[in-house]
């Protein structure tokens, strides 16, 4: 019904007012219900999550610490925590793992392209032997090569070296001891002494090889002497000594291995009791990597002679 049938409708007799009354009745009772506005984008926070935002950038500008937790509330009216102060840390270790992770990562590659690309050979000597090194590969044509030496302190020198106008030794300490193949490249050393430890490398036409030869040189051991102590309180008992800082190694006649004591005094002693048997001895083995060298035997019958302990005093 529209207004003007309402109006029409009225009777005559009604007063402006009554009519006026019944449009206005009519007007609310057959209104349409309004919706919603639409378009634009949809809320993202209820306003107590916009609230807790504005108070977190109040707390960032006066310089306050922002609260341990903040609380939020959907439009469903339910509660979801979010744990800044945990959230960010744990962002932050994962963040610092995968960076030691790649730091280790490509360390480690470099270690595996080092050790493959760089080859080592050790050598131990004993001081007045002789040493050979040699190149694994050595392509034609060889115009020039240069053996260099790298003493413990760092100092590198000129072993020997070869080119068109002949050898060259300008070390003093590798003269007279050191030769060279220029076909092999192949350098030998006799005579070596401590001084001449270190790392060898070869240059070849004026480009370092890959190959590393690390040198050693130990002091052969002395032969042994044993000393004879004999007991104040038993004469049955004697005591065998050897002073050395090295490996020892006790033995007897019968071939076996006897453990060594220590005390105060340098290297290893073993207690003899006397057995009367005449035959019987002891030896004493001194060993390091580059040698081994055997005492002369000491007889039971040298250690005990009637009742009377003897008195040794052979000093190493």
């Amino acid at each position: 019904m529209i207004m003007r049938e309402a109006g029409q409708r009225v009777q005559p007799n009604l007063s402006r007012f009554t009519a006026a009354s019944i449009i206005r009745s009519f007007r609310e009772e057959n209104r349409t219900q309004r919706r919603p506005p639409g378009g634009g984008r949809l809320r993202l926070l209820s306003e107590d999550q916009e609230k807790e935002l504005v108070n977190m950038r109040i707390f960032e500008i006066e310089g306050r610490p922002v609260p341990h937790e903040i609380i939020f509330v959907d439009e469903a009216g339910s509660n979801s925590s979010l744990a800044i102060s945990i959230v960010i840390p744990l962002i932050a270790v994962a963040i610092i793992i995968l960076f030691l992770f790649l730091i280790i990562r490509f360390h480690g590659y470099s270690q595996i392209c080092t050790v493959s690309n760089v080859t080592g050979q050790d050598h131990t000597k004993a001081v007045g032997d002789t040493v050979s090194f040699r190149p694994t590969n050595i392509n034609p044509p060889v115009t020039s090569i240069i053996w260099k030496h790298r003493s413990s302190s760092g100092v590198v020198s000129k072993a020997v070296e070869w080119d068109d106008d002949g050898f060259n030794i300008p070390n003093q300490r590798f003269k007279g001891i050191t030769t060279l193949d220029e076909k092999t490249g192949q350098i030998t050393i006799t005579n070596l002494a401590v001084e001449h430890s270190g790392v060898y490398t070869i240059d070849i036409n004026s480009k370092e090889q890959e190959q590393r030869f690390n040198l050693e040189l130990l002091v052969p051991v002395p032969k042994p002497e044993i000393q004879i102590d004999s007991s104040d309180t038993n004469p049955d008992v004697v005591y065998l000594r050897c002073g050395y800082s090295e490996t020892i190694i006790w033995k007897n006649s019968a071939g076996e291995t006897l453990k060594g004591l220590k005390d105060h005094l340098p290297g290893e002693f073993i207690k003899v009791e006397d057995k009367r048997n005449l035959h019987n001895y002891y030896t004493c083995t001194l060993k390091n990597t580059v040698s081994e060298k055997t005492s002369d035997p000491v007889y039971e019958r040298d250690l005990f002679k009637g009742e009377t302990a003897i008195h040794f005093n052979i000093i190493y």
